[in-house]
């Protein structure tokens, strides 16, 4: 998920073909975002930038993919991106 080379989130591309990449298309924003902030709450940082997504017919998978990016980000945090499998 970590980009080593350009030091990113953001993928240089991104092909969107199931729920999962599509999730993922959605957070990595967000992650990016959340590396140059100065908060320490993930989660509420989390829902306000999914909040002020479109989310059309779909605006229940806001509460599912915030629940998603939480649990992400207890998983790599603290930890050096080549240590956390995601890298």
């Amino acid at each position: 998920m970590f980009n080593k080379k350009q030091g990113s989130f953001v993928p240089p591309a991104w092909l969107v073909e199931s729920f999962g990449d599509h999730a993922l298309f959605l957070l990595f924003p967000i992650f990016e975002s959340y590396s140059v902030k100065e908060t320490r709450n993930f989660k509420k940082f989390a829902a306000k930038r999914l909040s002020e997504l479109d989310w059309g017919k779909q605006k229940y998978l806001e509460k599912h993919v915030c629940e998603i990016a939480v649990k992400l980000e207890k998983e790599i945090r603290g930890k050096p991106f080549w240590a956390t499998g995601l890298a």
